[in-house]
C-alpha cells in the first residue's frame, strides 16, 4: 500500500486494477488519489496503487532499420505522439519529446538517403523545440 502523504505531485503511479498509469495530483477529502491518466482524472484508493518506474530500454523506433532501396518511406511524417506512438500518451513529456526528435531525425536520415527531394514534417505548434530541434538537424546537412 502507497502512503498518500509520501507522493510527490507528478508523481508517476499505476492503478493496479486497470493498468492506467498517470500522475498523482493530490488527495480527495475522502482520502483516495486522485490520478491524471491521458487528461481524465480517476480517483483511486491507495491499495489499488504503485509507483510506477518507466522501462530503463530505449524505445524502439518503428523504422529502426536502415532504407534500402526495397524499403521506400513515405513522404510524411507527422509527430504527434498520438499518431507516432499512442501507447506513450500518458509518458513523462521529456520523453515523449526525446522519442519525437529520435523519429524525426530518424526520417529526415532515410529520406535524405532516399533522395527523396520533399518530404513534409507534421509537428504542431506546442512551443517549437521539436521544429528547432529537426530544423538544426537539417541545417547539418549543408555543412
Amino acid at each position: 500500500m502507497i502512503n498518500l502523504k509520501e507522493l510527490w505531485i507528478g508523481d508517476m503511479v499505476k492503478i493496479i486494477s486497470s493498468g492506467r498509469i498517470g500522475k498523482f495530483e493530490g488527495i480527495h477529502a475522502c482520502g483516495k488519489a486522485r490520478i491524471n491518466a491521458s487528461g481524465k482524472i480517476y480517483s483511486a484508493d491507495p491499495k489499488n496503487l504503485v509507483i510506477y518506474q518507466e522501462p530503463e530500454q530505449e524505445e524502439k523506433l518503428f523504422f529502426d532499420e536502415p532504407t534500402t532501396p526495397a524499403r521506400k518511406i513515405t513522404d510524411t511524417i507527422d509527430l504527434h505522439i498520438e499518431k507516432l506512438k499512442p501507447d506513450m500518451l500518458s509518458s513523462l513529456p521529456e520523453r515523449i519529446y526525446d522519442y519525437q526528435m529520435k523519429a524525426c531525425i530518424q526520417y529526415i536520415n532515410d529520406a535524405k538517403n532516399s533522395h527523396m527531394n520533399s518530404f513534409t514534417i507534421i509537428h504542431g505548434k506546442g512551443t517549437l523545440i521539436i521544429k528547432d530541434g529537426w530544423l538544426r538537424s537539417i541545417r547539418s546537412w549543408e555543412h
